[in-house]
């Protein structure tokens, strides 16, 4: 096996013979390893020669690329192949200055192989890279590490089963890692949360021996700038609670804690990236289980605006925890919240797995989550808060049941609940990434495995929103 490759990147797929042309002072057997028909991605076409002095050429068509995100996409495509080819060195030609930092962003994120328990573990078979640009590599590179450390480390959390990562486990991960950054973090234990009225949380964790925890994270380098809240929901096991979910393979029950790792993802890249920024994330973390003490349908919760909630089904887990943490943010005094959450599988039915689903009534986070999503190619769709469906809400014996009496609309109606939390005069929006959290197979930057959705969406929002700010785009209510 070679272990030497060159690139040439060219703006249209090549036909054999413009192959042949183009590498005529080599001797090869031409080989069409992709094909527009064999990868969802269909500007790229990769050929494989073979000369006599055994040096391997890569002609990359990108033809029909318009995006920074279809660079990252291409980039773990390219990575992937390399090591399916088992290529230690690679030389990339003609790639632009623009464009290198996402294609280098894909090559890292789409080959790390998340297999950490297996005894053989996959890992990239690239150990030099090299371009012809002239820029000062070694520091695009380390720029690109550090935005990337962000996603891996939030799709690594996503994936940790729950022996291995509890709530309690969960606060002790995210103190550690933002121990040489700026950002403050608070963690309040179950006392605090009992003496402070989180009465949402305390609830859902009752069937678990672990205490709850609610994770301030505090990313605040201009305070001149209007305050952000992100709320995540972080269930690390979600069982439904006496509503038992059943099925041959429950596994997938360790992700619903998917926005929580999208919150602490999109504070990691903007803090290590040292931008400008005024906000907080409150991650709320506990295990949806069953024992003799946990909540039942029929419960009722009384939070601390004085609302009161009755549960009709405990798999309707997730707006519990996540109304406390709108409450904290608006005490907190944030003026815009964006809360990711894991909330409803129909949103799954409503949009599949190509784009998360977001709720607002606010037209300034409306353009900046849409320009984000476009930008970062993490793609959403506005639903709406059909405002004729709140009253599937009501409850005969509390001011809200935490499940609609309707047998559509679910995530819709979950919209709606959490805004019966919301200030009217804050800005505010709630993003549901029920089907975005994994994919079952490599495609683009993505492995088998969490994908880190979130991420980038949030941190390239709040980046778009400080910007507006100050060219005095965005009106703070």
């Amino acid at each position: 096996m070679l272990k030497s490759f060159r690139t040439f990147n060219v703006e249209e797929n090549l036909s054999s013979d413009t192959v042949a042309y183009l590498c005529e002072d080599l001797s090869y057997q031409n080989q069409v390893l992709y094909t527009e028909e064999q990868t969802q991605y269909k500007t790229i076409t990769f050929y494989k020669k073979r000369s006599l002095n055994e040096q391997n050429v890569v002609l990359i068509g990108i033809k029909g690329i318009q995006h920074e995100y279809e660079y990252r996409q291409l980039g773990g495509e390219v990575g992937r192949f390399l090591d399916q080819q088992e290529i230690e060195r690679v030389t990339f030609n003609g790639l632009k200055d623009e464009v290198l930092p996402h294609f280098l962003e894909g090559l890292i994120l789409g080959t790390n192989y998340q297999d950490d328990y297996k005894k053989e573990r996959k890992s990239a078979a690239l150990k030099t890279i090299s371009f012809d640009n002239q820029l000062d590599l070694k520091s695009l590179y380390q720029d690109v590490l550090n935005k990337t450390k962000a996603t891996l480390l939030a799709r690594h959390i996503s994936n940790e089963p729950l022996n291995q990562f509890n709530a309690a486990q969960y606060a002790d991960f995210i103190t550690e890692a933002f121990q040489d950054l700026k950002v403050d973090v608070e963690v309040m234990n179950k006392a605090d949360l009992i003496s402070r009225e989180f009465n949402g949380i305390l609830a859902v964790s009752k069937g678990s021996h672990i205490e709850p925890r609610v994770i301030t994270l505090k990313y605040q380098t201009n305070q001149e700038l209007p305050l952000t809240a992100l709320v995540g929901k972080g269930i690390t096991f979600d069982m439904g609670g006496y509503n038992i979910k059943s099925g041959r393979d429950l596994s997938g029950s360790r992700v619903d804690m998917g926005g929580s790792a999208a919150v602490f993802g999109a504070i990691y890249e903007l803090a290590i990236q040292q931008k400008e920024a005024n906000v907080i994330g409150i991650i709320l973390t506990t295990e949806n289980l069953i024992n003799s003490e946990a909540m039942v349908p029929g419960d009722i919760i009384k939070y601390r605006n004085g609302l009161t909630v009755q549960v009709v089904n405990t798999d309707a887990e997730g707006r519990l925890l996540l109304a406390d943490g709108l409450l904290y943010a608006q005490e907190l005094g944030a003026k815009s919240i964006i809360d990711i959450a894991t909330l409803t599988g129909s949103i799954g039915g409503a949009l599949g797995q190509e784009m998360a689903g977001f709720f607002t009534d606010d037209e300034s986070l409306r353009k900046e989550l849409k320009e984000s999503a476009h930008v970062t190619g993490e793609k959403v769709w506005e639903l709406p808060l059909i405002k004729e469906y709140d009253s599937s809400l009501n409850s005969h014996y509390a001011d809200l049941s935490n499940l609609s009496s309707l047998s559509y609309a679910g995530h819709i109606t979950a919209a709606l609940f959490l805004k019966r939390f919301v200030d009217d005069k804050i800005s505010w929006a709630h993003v549901d990434i029920a089907a975005m959290t994994d994919v079952h197979a490599d495609r683009g930057d993505y492995v088998t495995g969490m994908t880190g959705y979130g991420v980038k969406l949030l941190a390239k929002t709040i980046e778009q929103m400080n910007l507006n700010h100050e060219y005095g785009i965005i009106e703070v209510r």
